[in-house]
This record gives structure tokens, C-alpha cells and sequence, in this order.
């Protein structure tokens, strides 16, 4: 079914909910609006709002599409509760998200029952692929961004002994346990893997644990997390190569590491704003314009 979904999307984008107006269709959609990773929800959100204008600007005469948004703060309850509303009271077809991998496998299971289709554009975590035939992402699997950067780590850093420090959730885990695998086929050794929970502020515990193992380098997996780790990294001078994933790109890390974020490696994002692709140039073209950088 995953091989159709371009003529699914069709499908149901003319389809997406139940409405008494028949010249009007509604779309659900579930992000972090709110709370730590709310800079990301609302990108995303600017993002679906420049895909609408973009079709009523080339549909004038055509169905009029209304997103509805629920704001889930990355929360997996509220994700499902958010879903549970948009499919009985606004009898959507479609809902656009959520935005971690706990939040997808969690709606999951009444999306499936009920034969909504589920898209996420951030969710990555490799048990996704098999969560139903109603269940799909935009986003590439853990499986690729723990495998290749277990690669990079071995073949091009040249380390043998690495630490890992990641997320407890189904994101965490999921590169975490990629990453270890692929990079001890190689021939390397995870000498250590500590975990902290989703908002944590202080990982200090963990890092000086890590630091007591000597490891050559650090795997770290976070989201909003990212900038605290980096800069306390630093100030207990735990001196080794560092690794992470692509949300090291957003400024908000940045300035909160410090020095921190210098020399620190990252698994590049999926979508390139500096593409020479006509559709991507004109897309980042038309973001800045109406929301700036």
C-alpha cells in the first residue's frame, strides 16, 4: 500500500473530512505548538500554510482546504486526545503528523482501526515502518541516520571506543540501538549508553559517568535538550570527538552551547535550503519572504 501513496494523497486530499459545506474540505494536523520543541512545530506549521496559499493561489475557483491544528507539545496523551477530537468531532480522513515518534506510535493503533491516514513529516523511528498500512512519514528512518553516521564514526573519525547519550523515547532509542549495532558490526565498542528524560536540564550525572569510561567520542541523541548538553559538555572539559543528529542546525542550540557547539559533527538534515532543485529554491524563497528566517 506504501508503494500508492501519491495516489492515495490525491484521493483523500479531496476527501480529507467529512463537511456540510461541499465546497470545503478540512485537513487535521497535530504539532508542538507550544513547550520545548515549539520552535520546530511552528516551522511546520508556517510550512503547511505556505503549501495552502500556494494551492489557492493556483486554484482560485477551486475547493477551499482549511488545516485544522492541535497543539500536542510533543506530548504522546495529548497527541492522542488531539487525534481523537479531529477524527470524531471533525470526522478528518487525514491528520498530518504528529511530530515525535512517540506521539505517531501512540495514535497509531485508532488510526489504523479507524482507516485514517496518518502522515508525519519528522517522525523517524524505524518501528513506523511496520505500524500499519495507514501509518506513513515523509522523513527518512532512524535506520539510515544511526547506519550512516556509525559509518562515518569508524571509517572517517577512526574511533574504536564511543559513549552514548540519547533521548528515552522511541526516537532515542531508535538511533541509539542502530548506531550500536551498525557500528559494532564494524568492529567498534559502545562502552557506555546513558539516557535522561524528555526536558532535562541538567545532564551533568550522566556526562561525568560518560567521562569516568574514557570514551574516543560521543553520540549524542536530544532534541530540545541538545544546547544544555553541549555546553555542559564543555565545561566539564569532557575533551572528545562529538556526533549528533541534524537539529544541531537550529540556532537556538547554537547560542545556548556556546563553545560548546564547536567541532561537533551532525548527521546533515534531509531537506537542503541551499538546493539548486527549482521547487526547493522557490519554496525557501517564498518562506523567508513571509516569515523571514
Amino acid at each position: 500500500m506504501k508503494k500508492i501513496i501519491g495516489l492515495l494523497l490525491v484521493i483523500l486530499f479531496f476527501s480529507a473530512c467529512q463537511t456540510d459545506k461541499k465546497e470545503s474540505i478540512q485537513i487535521g494536523a497535530i504539532l508542538p505548538l507550544s513547550g520545548d520543541v515549539a520552535v520546530y512545530g511552528k516551522s511546520l506549521q508556517n510550512g503547511m500554510n505556505l503549501a495552502l496559499d500556494e494551492y489557492h493561489k493556483h486554484n482560485p475557483d477551486g475547493m477551499k482546504v482549511r488545516i485544522i491544528y492541535e497543539d500536542s507539545k510533543a506530548d504522546p496523551k495529548l497527541a492522542v486526545s488531539s487525534f481523537e477530537k479531529l477524527s470524531a468531532i471533525n470526522k478528518c480522513k487525514l491528520v498530518l503528523g504528529g511530530f515525535s515518534s512517540s506521539e505517531v506510535l501512540s495514535i497509531a493503533p485508532i488510526a489504523e482501526k479507524n482507516r485514517i491516514v496518518l502522515i508525519s513529516p519528522t517522525a523517524s523511528s524505524p518501528s513506523i515502518t511496520t505500524a500499519g498500512d495507514y501509518i506513513f512519514r515523509t522523513t527518512p528512518s532512524d535506520n539510515f541516520d544511526g547506519g550512516i553516521m556509525s559509518k562515518f564514526v569508524f571509517n572517517n573519525l577512526n574511533l574504536r571506543n564511543v559513549a552514548i547519550l540519547f533521548i528515552n523515547n522511541d526516537y532515542g532509542h531508535g538511533i541509539a540501538n542502530i548506531f550500536k549495532e551498525k557500528f559494532e558490526k564494524f568492529g567498534g565498542k559502545v562502552v557506555i549508553e546513558k539516557s535522561f528524560e524528555s526536558g532535562t536540564k541538567d545532564f551533568k550525572t550522566q556526562l561525568i559517568t560518560i567521562k569516568d569510561k574514557h570514551p574516543d567520542g560521543l553520540y549524542i541523541i536530544a532534541a530540545s535538550e541538545l544546547g544544555n548538553i553541549l555546553r555542559q559538555k564543555a565545561e566539564l572539559a569532557l575533551n572528545v570527538e562529538v556526533f549528533t543528529v541534524g537539529l544541531a542546525e537550529n540556532p537556538k542550540v547554537i547560542e545556548i552551547a556556546g563553545k560548546g557547539a564547536d567541532n561537533v559533527f551532525y548527521s546533515y538534515p534531509s531537506f537542503q535550503v541551499n538546493s539548486d532543485n527549482k521547487i526547493v529554491q522557490k519554496f525557501v524563497t517564498d518562506y523567508k519572504n513571509k516569515y523571514g528566517n
